[in-house]
């Protein structure tokens, strides 16, 4: 009823906030298909502010990740998932291994906690403060960026299981590794190798 009132008035611009908060998510995904349907010919702006990723990657073209005031990244919402640019635009954009990380040269960083080199596909920049991976971007079968690891825990989804692991000779005291892996495809005997390619390193800067 408020959307059907604003529409009404031919407004320029609409601002949503939180539209689909305290809704069932099976309601919450048929409105978000609704909504989309409803104003695919509204001329104007819409602007939804959200703290689902999920919800943002769905409904919006374009993105801004917000903290404390700072826009930290701003741009076509495929383009800032995959170059989160900041530690804290990883976290808000659901990246779950996140750790500090350093420079080497312009085609190497150097993970101390896991105390490995990787080699990202992008060029590492001057400012480097952290590196990431997100959970369903390790692979037992990648051969490149490979990490020696060990099975310390599972947690169990509706549809994946979430595998904790640890690098082999990890910082003590540094988290866990989150591995996110479909029932379908989970192995029998967990692996003690997971690689990463080169394009799924997230490279963080001040």
């Amino acid at each position: 009823m408020a959307l059907a009132r604003m529409l009404v008035s031919r407004p320029k611009a609409l601002l949503l906030d939180e539209p689909f908060s305290a809704i069932d998510s099976h309601l919450r995904d048929q409105l978000q298909v609704d909504l989309l349907d409803l104003l695919a010919d509204f001329p104007g702006d819409m602007v939804i502010v959200t703290h689902s990723r999920d919800e943002a990657y769905h409904m919006c073209g374009q993105i801004a990740v917000m903290d404390a005031g700072r826009v930290l990244a701003h741009g076509p919402t495929k383009q800032v998932f995959a170059d989160p640019r900041t530690v804290q635009g990883g976290r808000l954009t659901g990246c779950k291994n996140i750790f500090p990380a350093r420079k080497v040269d312009d085609h190497t960083i150097f993970v101390p906690d896991w105390g490995v080199d990787l080699h990202p596909a992008r060029m590492v920049e001057d400012g480097l403060v952290a590196m990431g991976v997100r959970a369903h971007s390790f692979r037992p079968e990648e051969v490149r960026n490979p990490l020696a690891v060990h099975c310390v825990g599972k947690m169990e989804e509706p549809f994946e299981w979430i595998i904790r692991m640890r690098a082999e000779g990890q910082t003590a005291g540094s988290p866990d590794l989150w591995w996110r892996v479909s029932k379908e495809t989970v192995p029998e005997t967990m692996p003690t190798r997971l690689g990463v390619a080169p394009e799924q390193v997230l490279l963080f800067y001040e």
